[in-house]
């Protein structure tokens, strides 16, 4: 049995079994794969936001006027590092308010490699002291500082992953009360 996190991610997965013979009479009408959309734990305590964005802010030493933009999770395939980097960038040159917080890196043993190059531009970048790049971090200490931003940043580019995939991250920011933006 396996899992997808979307119908259309399941029909991927349910064709990819059929190409490697997994479909056959020993598993006729069998249903092989399951959804399970990505979603929160309904079980989890609220976060006290606004009690947990001015702490969080506090402990990080943002002024009462920056505006943080926030990012939590991997930096893998789908994800638009550069896109994002030149939109910080282009963003920080018009205001000198704009800091952002990342919590999260690369996939150890999967890619690496785009958060690498992600921090090589933030180390070469005029702004370097505006950005936070916080690395993997425990689940609890992320919220925490997640709950600093103002507004979370998603930014895919076109990939089948994209696509089949889920967007755990946004609902991640949104339950921290953060609005986000996104790319489609």
């Amino acid at each position: 049995r396996f899992s997808a996190l979307s119908e259309p991610q399941g029909h991927a997965l349910i064709g990819m079994l059929a190409l490697t013979g997994r479909l056959d009479g020993r598993t006729g009408g069998a249903a092989l794969v399951d959804v399970i959309p990505c979603g929160l734990d309904a079980h989890a305590p609220t976060p006290d936001i606004a009690e947990g964005r001015a702490a969080a802010r506090a402990r990080l030493g943002h002024a009462a006027g920056d505006f943080v933009v926030a990012w939590s999770g991997s930096y893998n395939t789908w994800m638009d590092a550069e896109t994002l980097f030149a939109g910080l960038e282009r963003a920080m040159s018009a205001s000198p308010r704009i800091r952002f917080l990342s919590t999260g890196g690369g996939t150890p043993g999967y890619n690496e490699d785009i958060y690498g190059k992600f921090g090589a531009r933030v180390a070469a970048s005029p702004h370097r002291d505006r950005f936070e790049l916080r690395g993997w971090v425990p689940k609890q200490e992320a919220e925490s500082l997640q709950m600093a931003g103002d507004a979370g940043i998603n930014i895919d580019r076109w990939t089948y992953e994209a696509v089949l995939g889920s967007r755990s991250r946004i609902l991640y920011m949104l339950n921290l009360g953060l609005p986000v933006v996104s790319t489609c």
